[in-house]
């Protein structure tokens, strides 16, 4: 938990973080889905798009998140080789590009604190992923996640969940209360009626050495 938090301590991003998002269930092939996410000015959010670009290429900020954000929003994705942030932001020309985003990977949403609006509402859409298998690596220490399918889930039905070592962590953050930590223990995970819901990012932690997950679809088209 210490470079969990000095990760964050280090971008500003622990306080004031927020989240809403409503959940999807695919149930058909080539289906196109949405969830929403809130953002407050000058705060930050934690979340995840499992959707993919319906072009077929690679997903930035400026086909995530399109005008739907003011001037001066940033967005954080953790990168565990450097380690450390990569950022985009929005700007008179547009979103630079720098992050390419994927279902199984976290990120913030900072929106600044001079702009207009107190909410900005940000539907975040899609392709709903079909592939039967989605596959990413899981680095020592601190991981920043999401679930890579447009669907709800129960944390221990998750690989992630199932193949985790004893004193393995979750971190899932709270508006009211902060980071809710849940731990895997000698008798299983400490609270196994955890759901993680579609657009949720979270932190994984793990004293393991750098190993490959490999999760399975939960629905079927």
């Amino acid at each position: 938990m210490k470079k969990l938090g000095a990760f964050l301590v280090g971008l500003g991003l622990v306080a004031g973080t927020v989240f809403a998002a409503a959940t999807n269930t695919a149930t058909s092939v080539n289906i196109v889905g949405f969830n929403n996410i809130t953002c407050l000015r000058g705060k930050a959010v934690l979340v995840n798009t499992a959707f993919k670009n319906i072009g077929g290429s690679d997903l930035k900020s400026s086909q995530v998140f399109g005008n739907q954000l003011p001037l001066g929003t940033s967005v954080y994705a953790f990168d565990p080789t450097i380690p450390g942030y990569i950022a985009d932001n929005c700007e008179e020309g547009g979103w630079t590009s720098f992050i390419t985003f994927r279902g199984n990977m976290g990120f913030w949403i900072v929106v600044d604190s001079g702009a207009d609006s107190n909410t900005y509402s940000v539907a975040l859409s899609g392709e709903v992923p079909l592939n039967l298998y989605d596959t990413n690596t899981v680095y020592n220490g601190v991981t920043m996640m999401g679930y890579p399918y447009t669907a709800s889930v129960a944390w221990t039905n998750t690989t992630l969940a199932k193949n985790a070592q004893l004193g393995d962590s979750l971190y899932i953050y709270n508006p009211t209360n902060g980071y809710a930590s849940y731990n895997m223990e000698e008798g299983g995970w400490s609270d196994p009626s955890l759901v993680i819901n579609p657009g949720v990012g979270f932190w994984f932690q793990t004293a393991s050495s750098m190993y490959t997950n490999v999760e399975a679809r939960p629905y079927n088209p």
